[in-house]
């Protein structure tokens, strides 16, 4: 299992939209407590046509000063096992994050903090594994105590390896007024592919 985490200051937030999607499963947290309630998310799909993106208001999430942005990424049915005979990579090979965070001040200023190469990433998490159908394998012994888990996520990680490609669309439920996010770089762990054609 994947994890992705920024580190990023803010000041005066007026209003936070976070836009996220992934080839795979992700669940995201700001500052330690979860975004949404999307259990799955982004959701089933046909990755060859489409990919849904969540929109989520993340305002009441930060605070002044320090916060972190931290995604657990897993193989979902992207590439997890699938069917009656427990197949694998169905639609790819390697597990994508696409991730964009718009913060607003009070002055009417806008701070972007997006999936790029200042993100930090590692599979030391304690989730080592998870699969729709196979489960899951927690390592308990990188378990942090309760009262470390109540702050921000800290963990061994590494840099990110930037890849070439593109979103070209995204597609996903529609909602009255929320603006649309633009298209950002993809970024992967850089484990088994180095260069991927585009999100979809």
């Amino acid at each position: 299992m994947d994890c992705f985490r920024k580190a990023f200051r803010a000041a005066s937030i007026k209003k936070a939209w976070l836009y996220m999607t992934a080839c795979g499963l992700y669940e995201a947290t700001i500052n330690g407590q979860r975004v949404g309630d999307f259990v799955r998310a982004p959701g089933i799909t046909d990755y060859r046509k489409r990919i849904q993106y969540q929109t989520y208001d993340v305002t009441t999430l930060l605070q002044d000063g320090e916060n972190a942005l931290t995604v657990q990424l897993a193989d979902g049915w992207y590439r997890g096992s699938c069917g009656a005979w427990g197949l694998k990579n169905q639609y790819g090979t390697e597990t994508k994050l696409l991730a964009q965070l718009e913060l607003t001040h009070t002055d009417g200023s806008v701070q972007t903090v997006a999936t790029d190469a200042g993100w930090d990433w590692s599979n030391d998490d304690p989730i080592r594994f998870a699969d729709n159908k196979d489960g899951e394998v927690l390592y308990a012994n990188n378990v942090p105590p309760i009262r470390e888990r109540q702050r921000s996520q800290t963990i061994l990680l590494r840099r990110l390896h930037p890849t070439t490609s593109r979103s070209r669309s995204m597609s996903g439920r529609k909602q009255s007024g929320l603006p649309h996010p633009p298209a950002r770089p993809c970024w992967t762990s850089g484990r088994t592919s180095r260069v991927i054609r585009n999100l979809l």
